[in-house]
């Protein structure tokens, strides 16, 4: 048994990265002791409820300083690079007398050994950002100053990655060579609803954000459409910018068959993945993709763009990833115009079903943990 400081900065909110942090307390609470350093939103029963997952509060010292819940009130959509380095140096400060560090939301530069469980790494934000102006260059080279921003303080240290996409893309920025542990996925919710009772439908499940591409989403089911295939579709989730949500109210006004439905509750959206057969997720790079996971727990045949590690997560399925809008209607009408195909696609997801368990994810998180412990009371990390 060892003491490990688990930091993640932020818990307000409810996403893959708030997900993975409550399963490694999960994993870690009965056989380490823990301490949970976050800076917002440290509300445990909330986030069991929105994971599933069982973290004992009494079983976990929280620490949450409550300066910087004031400076993310006062600032709330700015001088995030100086909030950060303000934290590190906090942290810093604090935790001399832990024997594992592990950040669960991407790298930190501290001056501790640290575990990094990486989904979308910080380098080009914190190491080799573009300062644009003088002024915030400055801005720049003070935060790197005060939190002592430094990529050398990582290249020692052991990093995770939830793909290897984002494996990759550390290795070039820092010289590591990360481990891929990917996100668990509650795949107990689902009720794996017979194929034959689905609709023929898709969903388009994340914020409604430029990002996700939901605008090339709808273009490329109205084609279908207009092909003659009777399918529709549901576009999910929070409205993350006005502007692009009143794009898409519009585009979709023009289509009896596009349906936004907005953010559902987390029963409705397991409702809406046991009953469509297809979703399309619109997102470039997305650097693991948990929807698209999600999906293909719930039996769904997802279709994703040509890039991040969305390919991994769809094992590489030739059929379900495409370059263009115009290669996902040829991709998508194969695909949901033959039975057959569909029956192999769906047999080629089975086995990624367990890779996102909860159970191998647990498992993993607890060996990684104790062999880097291990490795560092003899000297060897």
């Amino acid at each position: 048994m060892g003491s490990i400081a688990v930091v993640h900065h932020d818990l307000k909110s409810i996403g893959g990265a708030e997900a993975v942090c409550m399963n490694i307390l999960e994993a870690l609470q009965s056989q380490h002791d823990l301490y949970l350093i976050t800076f917002e939103g440290a509300d445990i029963d909330r986030l069991n409820q929105a994971f599933n997952t069982k973290v004992e509060p009494e079983e976990i010292t929280i620490h949450q300083p409550r300066i910087f819940s004031i400076l993310s009130k006062a600032f709330p959509k700015r001088f995030s690079i100086l909030k950060d380095a303000l934290r590190y140096l906090y942290l810093d400060l604090f935790l001399e007398d832990v024997d594992l560090v592990f950040s669960t939301k991407n790298e930190m530069y501290l001056d501790s050994f640290t575990l990094h469980y990486v989904h979308k790494s910080s380098f080009p934000d914190y190491i080799n950002p573009n300062p644009q102006t003088v002024l915030r260059e400055i801005y720049l080279s003070l935060s790197h100053w005060i939190g002592g921003l430094d990529e050398s303080k990582v290249r020692n240290d052991v990093f995770l990655a939830n793909s290897g996409w984002t494996a990759t893309s550390l290795s070039e920025y820092y010289g590591v060579e990360p481990t891929v542990v990917y996100p668990p996925i509650d795949t107990a919710r689902f009720t794996d609803q017979a194929w034959e009772d689905r609709e023929s439908g898709f969903l388009c499940i994340g914020e409604i954000d430029p990002r996700k591409n939901i605008l090339e989403n709808i273009d490329i089911i109205a084609e279908l459409w207009n092909r003659n295939h009777d399918v529709h579709l549901h576009i999910i989730g929070p409205i993350n910018s006005r502007d692009y949500y009143r794009k898409v109210a519009d585009r979709a006004d023009d289509y009896d068959f596009i349906h936004i439905e907005g953010e559902l509750s987390f029963e409705d959206i397991n409702d809406m993945i046991d009953n469509h057969k297809y979703g399309i997720h619109g997102m470039s790079k997305e650097p693991f993709g948990m929807v698209v996971a999600e999906m293909i727990a719930g039996g769904m045949i997802p279709f994703v763009p040509n890039g991040g590690g969305q390919v991994e997560v769809v094992n590489k399925e030739g059929n379900l990833i495409y370059s263009s809008p115009s290669e996902a209607v040829k991709k998508t009408e194969h695909v949901i115009s033959d039975l057959e195909v569909q029956q192999e696609i769906k047999g080629e997801l089975e086995e990624m079903k367990t890779a996102f368990t909860k159970d191998r994810f647990h498992n993993e998180i607890r060996d990684i943990v104790d062999r880097t412990i291990d490795e560092q009371k003899s000297g060897n990390i």
